[in-house]
């Protein structure tokens, strides 16, 4: 057993996993056991595919233990709601309809479990009180999920969450879509309901760094075994296995050297342009009143460069990205200003011009992978299709592209037979980013593209990046975290509310911010300033 306690309030004895089909005989999970106590913070930390978001899904009593058994407060989960045991996902846009809006979404699970209020007004103040309670005062009750960043989402669920009087909630991965001033509130917000509510937390996280400064204990699962235990700090600090020590290692924080930001301001780009951004305005016409959401961003990318646009939830990171993409929402129009990837308009090409453009000259890798690939073909037809429509040869040699080009993120030629929601969150997201590589583009925009990766495999995908900027690839990076951006990128562009606040060398910013954002986000983020 993981750990001996008194009355843990979730307990999971010598449990194992396996699905049935044949092709995953292995056992997900193999005799684990894990004893969690009323109150406290247990964190599972591992990599992708070592069964910690299987274990999550047991111990709410989504899925059912093929051996051993889960109990709470002692006895057999029998209704996971009913016993306030509540998972928070980690791709929170899969657990909304996207035809509902916020209020619905909001009041479904209370009209489940018959606690929404009988008046209208007393709904509508309960649901603002909730989303307040997140940071989400600004968000609308007839918002669209569709509308919403991925850190809005995220806030969402938790407000959903506790509306339903949680007692334990399983977060899976519930920090990776936040930018760490959001991070920083949030998590305040989860232990203050903790000392109020007596909640319980269970935490499946890669972010080694967030797990030694937030959680009580943490187990370490290693294919699909807890090969470590123990008080949190005391575990991070002197790992006894070599896995704790690796995930540990590959941290973006403990690996980042002021040397490292250094070299990367040296890096010189070529003198052809990739991206050119002059004076962008985006507005919103939804309700016949234009609303400015971003306004006034410039900037010009050279090939080989390396560019991060760093901000919180909803400043206009991802937004700027999509308008690049030719890919606005109908309800967004850019109203001033010009892009110019390479010496093509996107503001003024038709449909036709954009779809050559995109996945060829550009390559996108997105924040949601589960929104991104098409679950009902596999990972090799879609990969397939890619490339056959950008013009790389005959049938085998897109097929042994494929396979380089996920051999060179980690992944086995094998998953090219496998859909989307039979590959884990972090799988999904290496595929994507195989998929980018495949049709050497000019410029590849990613948004988020580590968030839904374990330290390790985080590590080896921000090298891989870095690799790809050595030659002729520009990259524009979209992140929330500034340790990430430090780790890969030679200049930095911090905005807030859709406007750019600060922008110039990486490591100058860093050790003299002029803008208190910029500043607020260097302190949440644990970097070391360079001297």
């Amino acid at each position: 057993m993981a750990a001996s306690m008194i009355d843990p309030i979730l307990l999971a004895s010598d449990v194992s996993f396996e699905y049935d089909a044949v092709k995953n005989a292995r056992p997900i999970l193999r005799n684990v056991s894990i004893a969690i106590e009323p109150g406290s913070i247990v964190a599972i930390v591992g990599e992708s595919g070592s069964g910690k978001s299987t274990l999550a899904k047991l111990l709410c009593g989504m899925l059912t233990p093929t051996s051993g058994q889960v109990l709470y407060r002692g006895s057999p989960l029998q209704s996971p709601a009913a016993a306030g045991l509540h998972l928070l996902s980690q791709e929170p846009f899969s657990t909304f309809n996207p035809y509902h809006d916020v209020r619905r979404i909001l009041c479904e699970p209370l009209q489940a479990q018959a606690k929404l209020p009988a008046s209208t007004d007393a709904v509508t103040t309960l649901l603002r009180a909730a989303l307040d309670e997140v940071g989400l005062e600004r968000v609308p009750l007839n918002a669209s999920p569709r509308s919403l960043s991925g850190g809005q989402l995220q806030r969402l669920a938790l407000a959903r969450i506790l509306l339903l009087k949680p007692k334990v909630i399983i977060g899976d991965e519930p920090f990776s879509a936040l930018d760490v001033s959001i991070r920083a509130q949030i998590l305040a917000l989860m232990l203050r309901l903790r000392e109020e509510r007596g909640l319980t937390y269970v935490l499946i996280s890669h972010d080694i760094d967030l797990v030694e400064r937030t959680a009580d204990h943490v187990a370490v699962i290693y294919e699909g075994r807890i090969v470590e235990w123990g008080k949190a700090n005391e575990v991070i600090a002197a790992p006894a296995h070599p896995y704790t020590l690796a995930l540990r290692s590959a941290s973006p924080i403990r690996r980042l050297r002021l040397s490292d930001l250094d070299t990367n301001a040296e890096r010189n780009a070529t003198s052809s342009r990739a991206l050119s951004i002059c004076d962008l305005n985006l507005v919103s016409a939804e309700n016949a009143r234009e609303r400015t959401l971003v306004d006034g961003v410039d900037l010009t990318l050279e090939r080989g460069d390396t560019l991060a646009i760093v901000g919180e939830s909803g400043a206009g990171k991802s937004l700027t990205a999509r308008a690049v993409l030719g890919l606005l929402p109908p309800a967004i129009r850019a109203s001033r200003g010009q892009i110019l990837i390479g010496e093509t308009s996107v503001l003024d090409a038709d449909d036709d011009e954009l779809r050559r453009l995109r996945g060829s000259t550009v390559s996108y890798i997105p924040q949601d992978p589960l929104r991104a690939l098409n679950p009902v073909r596999r990972v090799g037809d879609l990969f397939d299709e890619l490339l056959s429509r950008h013009g790389f040869g005959k049938k085998k040699e897109r097929r042994d592209r494929a396979v380089r080009c996920l051999e060179r993120v980690g992944l086995s030629a094998e998953v090219r037979y496998r859909f989307a929601h039979e590959l884990s969150g972090g799988m999904r997201q290496r595929a994507l980013i195989a998929m980018a590589i495949s049709v050497e583009p000019l410029l590849i925009i990613a948004d988020e593209p580590t968030t839904a990766l374990d330290a390790t495999v985080q590590a080896e995908i921000l090298d891989l990046l870095r690799d790809l900027t050595h030659g002729s690839t520009a990259l524009l990076l979209i992140t929330h975290d500034l340790a990430v951006a430090a780790n890969l990128c030679r200049r930095l562009i911090v905005m807030r509310q859709g406007r750019m606040i600060e922008q110039g060398d990486f490591a100058q910013i860093l050790k003299s911010p002029k803008a208190d954002y910029t500043r607020q986000l260097i302190s949440s983020s644990l970097l070391e300033v360079p001297q």
